[in-house]
């Protein structure tokens, strides 16, 4: 008597140890709250520098030159110590991201936030930002 109650008790730790490896109970959930990245490293040429009236929001229009057609594209610029030091017309290397839900990520009118920006000439490839 004593052995089935092990076995059961172990069957048990068992089972609730699965059902935790699992993801608990967000593994049988049917809502789907995952957060999506969307990431590019690139050439970038920027087009246009703007800011909101109160200088709270600065972003660039940019495009690559690389693709074809090449589209218009902004990039949130969250310092603005780093938006200072971008040239308009000038050639940079930009990392840059989108993140949301995967309709966020996928949608043209989001914009991307910026992650690093280097100079693609600068021999120490020392980061604006």
């Amino acid at each position: 008597m004593r052995r089935k109650v092990s076995v059961y008790l172990l069957l048990i730790i068992l089972l609730v140890l699965i059902f935790l490896a699992l993801g608990g109970k967000n593994y049988f959930s049917k809502k789907a709250d995952k957060e999506y990245y969307k990431g590019t490293d690139s050439q970038i040429i920027v087009d246009e520098k703007k800011h909101s009236e109160d200088w709270k929001k600065t972003w660039i229009i940019a495009h690559d030159p690389n693709n074809s057609p090449s589209e218009k594209f902004e990039i949130i610029i969250e310092d603005k110590n780093t938006w200072n030091l971008i040239n308009i017309n000038n050639k940079y290397f930009a990392s840059y991201e989108k993140k949301g839900s995967i309709e966020k990520v996928n949608d043209k009118k989001t914009h991307y936030q910026l992650i690093q920006i280097v100079y693609p000439d600068n021999p120490d490839n020392v980061p604006l930002n």
